[in-house]
């Protein structure tokens, strides 16, 4: 069974928008959310907890993971997926991507606002930029998007 994790679904993001009143942003509420093991939204007391994922990140994800899977000539539906961002939103300049396939190969790849197109990039750079760009993430090895269809 396809297994599929999110931050924050959109519609959550269009429901809490729908509930502001006076125009005000309600920002606790977008922030609260955090990110579970199964296909469920909890909401933490401590914001630091917390990771914003929007309609652009989603879009991102969904862009990455069409990328990856034409590059390579794989199905998505065999793929572990583990996408990795900041958790400060304005400093989501760079992704990187874990990709499991169902031999248990690993395959890396960057992404960057800068560059439309994803590249492919080895175990050592992969490394390498995890530890820079989930550095001062409150759990770096959780990633923004996860998929579990590799069992």
């Amino acid at each position: 069974m396809k297994k599929i994790s999110l931050v924050i679904l959109p519609l959550v993001l269009l429901i809490f928008s729908g509930c502001q009143s006076n125009g005000e942003k309600n920002s606790s509420s977008s922030e609260n959310i955090s990110q579970t093991n199964e296909t469920s939204i909890s909401e933490s007391e401590d914001e630091s907890e917390g990771i914003v994922f929007d309609v652009e990140d989603s879009e991102i994800c969904e862009d990455i993971i069409d990328q990856v899977t034409k590059k390579e000539s794989l199905e998505r539906e065999k793929l572990d997926i583990h996408i990795f961002t900041n958790d400060d939103y304005t400093k989501r300049d760079k992704w990187l991507v874990e990709i499991i396939t169902s031999d248990n190969k690993e395959v890396y790849f960057e992404l960057t606002k800068d560059s439309p197109d994803i590249q492919k990039i080895d175990k050592d750079q992969y490394d390498k930029l995890f530890k820079e760009i989930t550095s001062s993430n409150h759990t770096p090895e959780k990633p923004l998007y996860s998929e579990e269809n590799n069992q």
